[in-house]
Protein backbone atom coordinates (compact mmCIF):
# COMPACT_ATOMS: atom_id res chain seq x y z
CA UNK A 1 0.00 0.00 0.00
CA UNK A 2 1.10 3.51 -1.00
CA UNK A 3 1.70 5.78 1.79
CA UNK A 4 0.44 9.33 1.45
CA UNK A 5 2.42 12.26 2.32
CA UNK A 6 1.25 14.95 3.84
CA UNK A 7 0.68 18.18 1.37
CA UNK A 8 0.70 15.24 -1.59
CA UNK A 9 -2.77 14.87 -2.97
CA UNK A 10 -4.78 11.64 -3.87
CA UNK A 11 -4.06 9.69 -7.40
CA UNK A 12 -6.49 11.54 -9.49
CA UNK A 13 -9.47 10.09 -10.79
CA UNK A 14 -8.53 10.00 -14.40
CA UNK A 15 -6.11 7.50 -14.04
CA UNK A 16 -9.06 5.48 -13.63
CA UNK A 17 -10.51 4.07 -17.30
CA UNK A 18 -13.89 5.36 -18.36
CA UNK A 19 -16.28 2.49 -20.15
CA UNK A 20 -17.87 3.71 -23.44
CA UNK A 21 -22.28 3.16 -23.00
CA UNK A 22 -23.60 1.46 -25.68
CA UNK A 23 -25.49 5.03 -26.86
CA UNK A 24 -21.68 6.13 -27.53
CA UNK A 25 -20.88 3.39 -29.43
CA UNK A 26 -23.78 4.12 -31.50
CA UNK A 27 -23.20 7.67 -32.19
CA UNK A 28 -19.01 6.46 -33.04
CA UNK A 29 -20.59 3.67 -35.97
CA UNK A 30 -23.04 6.47 -37.26
CA UNK A 31 -20.37 9.04 -37.79
CA UNK A 32 -17.95 6.75 -39.47
CA UNK A 33 -20.60 5.22 -41.24
CA UNK A 34 -21.75 8.93 -42.13
CA UNK A 35 -18.20 9.80 -43.45
CA UNK A 36 -17.82 6.86 -45.76
CA UNK A 37 -20.92 7.68 -47.29
CA UNK A 38 -19.87 11.45 -47.68
CA UNK A 39 -16.23 10.75 -49.31
CA UNK A 40 -18.15 8.04 -51.76
CA UNK A 41 -20.68 10.45 -52.61
CA UNK A 42 -17.84 13.32 -53.42
CA UNK A 43 -16.20 10.79 -55.32
CA UNK A 44 -18.71 9.79 -57.73
CA UNK A 45 -20.23 12.94 -58.32
CA UNK A 46 -16.20 13.88 -59.30
CA UNK A 47 -16.21 11.41 -61.69
CA UNK A 48 -19.43 11.94 -63.68
CA UNK A 49 -18.70 14.31 -66.32
CA UNK A 50 -20.73 17.01 -67.37
CA UNK A 51 -22.52 16.76 -70.75
CA UNK A 52 -21.10 18.68 -73.41
CA UNK A 53 -21.54 22.32 -73.78
CA UNK A 54 -23.33 22.36 -77.29
CA UNK A 55 -26.04 23.41 -77.62
CA UNK A 56 -29.14 25.44 -76.82
CA UNK A 57 -30.29 26.77 -73.40
CA UNK A 58 -33.00 29.23 -72.33
CA UNK A 59 -34.28 31.27 -69.25
CA UNK A 60 -38.00 30.61 -70.46
CA UNK A 61 -38.75 28.86 -73.31
CA UNK A 62 -42.61 29.29 -72.76
CA UNK A 63 -44.51 31.65 -75.26
CA UNK A 64 -40.62 32.87 -76.72
CA UNK A 65 -40.67 35.26 -74.44
CA UNK A 66 -36.91 33.82 -73.03
CA UNK A 67 -33.32 34.51 -73.57
CA UNK A 68 -31.71 32.07 -75.84
CA UNK A 69 -27.50 31.03 -75.60
CA UNK A 70 -26.29 29.25 -77.82
CA UNK A 71 -22.34 27.56 -77.45
CA UNK A 72 -20.89 25.81 -80.99
CA UNK A 73 -18.58 23.79 -79.39
CA UNK A 74 -15.97 25.16 -81.08
CA UNK A 75 -15.47 28.44 -78.91
CA UNK A 76 -18.45 30.45 -80.54
CA UNK A 77 -21.61 31.35 -78.46
CA UNK A 78 -24.74 33.87 -79.12
CA UNK A 79 -26.97 35.12 -76.76
CA UNK A 80 -30.49 36.43 -78.20
CA UNK A 81 -34.26 36.90 -77.69
CA UNK A 82 -36.85 36.68 -80.19
CA UNK A 83 -37.60 39.75 -79.99
CA UNK A 84 -34.81 41.81 -79.67
CA UNK A 85 -32.70 39.92 -81.72
CA UNK A 86 -28.82 39.19 -80.81
CA UNK A 87 -27.75 40.45 -77.97
CA UNK A 88 -24.43 39.27 -77.92
CA UNK A 89 -21.51 37.08 -80.10
CA UNK A 90 -18.81 36.43 -79.32
CA UNK A 91 -15.68 33.80 -77.83
CA UNK A 92 -16.28 31.50 -75.20
CA UNK A 93 -13.08 29.80 -73.25
CA UNK A 94 -13.12 27.01 -71.28
CA UNK A 95 -11.59 27.25 -67.97
CA UNK A 96 -11.91 24.14 -66.78
CA UNK A 97 -14.20 22.03 -64.42
CA UNK A 98 -17.35 23.57 -65.73
CA UNK A 99 -16.43 26.97 -65.88
CA UNK A 100 -15.99 29.21 -68.77
CA UNK A 101 -15.11 33.03 -69.94
CA UNK A 102 -16.97 34.68 -72.18
CA UNK A 103 -16.13 37.40 -74.19
CA UNK A 104 -19.12 39.63 -76.57
CA UNK A 105 -17.35 40.83 -79.92
CA UNK A 106 -18.45 44.26 -78.36
CA UNK A 107 -16.32 43.66 -75.45
CA UNK A 108 -18.68 42.30 -72.53
CA UNK A 109 -17.58 40.15 -70.47
CA UNK A 110 -19.43 37.26 -68.98
CA UNK A 111 -19.00 34.11 -66.71
CA UNK A 112 -20.72 30.43 -67.29
CA UNK A 113 -21.20 27.87 -64.49
CA UNK A 114 -22.50 24.59 -65.97
CA UNK A 115 -24.13 22.20 -63.84
CA UNK A 116 -26.06 18.90 -65.27
CA UNK A 117 -29.70 21.11 -65.85
CA UNK A 118 -28.08 23.92 -67.67
CA UNK A 119 -25.83 27.06 -67.20
CA UNK A 120 -25.77 29.82 -64.74
CA UNK A 121 -24.92 32.61 -66.74
CA UNK A 122 -23.10 35.80 -64.74
CA UNK A 123 -23.19 39.36 -66.24
CA UNK A 124 -19.90 41.48 -65.16
CA UNK A 125 -21.44 44.35 -66.86
CA UNK A 126 -24.86 44.69 -64.04
CA UNK A 127 -23.81 42.30 -61.76
CA UNK A 128 -26.57 39.98 -62.59
CA UNK A 129 -27.30 35.65 -63.35
CA UNK A 130 -29.15 33.70 -64.92
CA UNK A 131 -30.25 29.99 -65.13
CA UNK A 132 -30.83 29.36 -68.99
CA UNK A 133 -31.70 25.45 -69.03
CA UNK A 134 -30.14 23.09 -71.26
CA UNK A 135 -32.77 22.37 -74.40
CA UNK A 136 -30.36 20.28 -76.37
CA UNK A 137 -27.45 19.57 -78.48
CA UNK A 138 -29.62 21.12 -81.14
CA UNK A 139 -29.50 24.89 -82.67
CA UNK A 140 -32.80 26.80 -81.98
CA UNK A 141 -33.04 29.30 -84.98
CA UNK A 142 -36.58 30.92 -84.95
CA UNK A 143 -36.97 34.11 -87.38
CA UNK A 144 -35.32 37.03 -85.41
CA UNK A 145 -34.68 40.68 -85.97
CA UNK A 146 -31.69 41.13 -87.52
CA UNK A 147 -30.42 37.49 -88.63
CA UNK A 148 -27.79 35.47 -86.80
CA UNK A 149 -24.06 35.51 -86.74
CA UNK A 150 -22.40 33.96 -89.87
CA UNK A 151 -21.12 31.07 -87.72
CA UNK A 152 -24.75 29.94 -87.04
CA UNK A 153 -26.44 30.42 -90.43
CA UNK A 154 -26.91 26.70 -92.11
CA UNK A 155 -24.52 25.67 -94.99
CA UNK A 156 -25.85 27.37 -98.45
CA UNK A 157 -26.88 23.95 -101.22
Amino acid sequence: MKKILPGSRAPACSEKKQKITAAQWVIIVLGIGLMISLAVNVYLCQSVPLPHLRGTYCTDASAGLGTYLIFDGQGRFCRYTQTEGVLDDGTCEDLGEGRYALRSDGWQGFAVLRDREGVHLFDGADSSAAFFERMGEFYAMPQIPGGYPDWLKPPRK
